[in-house]
């Protein structure tokens, strides 16, 4: 799955935003600082990196790993882009 595709999916999912005000770039970094080797903060941050990058190829099953929180925080991101 091309970066654009999965992107398409997050923003079908996501469901909770993170509350205004807050940057995403780094409430993404603190949170896979404090957690840097649950599967989901893994994802989370390839796909920032991914978004940075501006290309990434994901396996299909990548959305899946990313919960509610996650997938608010990469809404967000792209948002800012």
């Amino acid at each position: 799955m091309k970066l654009a595709a999965l992107l398409g999916e997050v923003r079908d999912r996501a469901r909770v935003l993170p509350p205004p005000g807050i940057d995403p770039w780094q409430a993404i970094r603190l949170r896979c600082a404090a957690q840097p080797d649950t599967l989901e903060n893994q994802m989370l941050m390839r796909v920032m990196r991914a978004v940075r990058e501006g290309s990434g190829d994901f396996d299909d099953a990548a959305i899946w790993a990313l919960g509610q929180e996650a997938l608010g925080l990469l809404d967000a991101l792209m948002a800012r882009q």
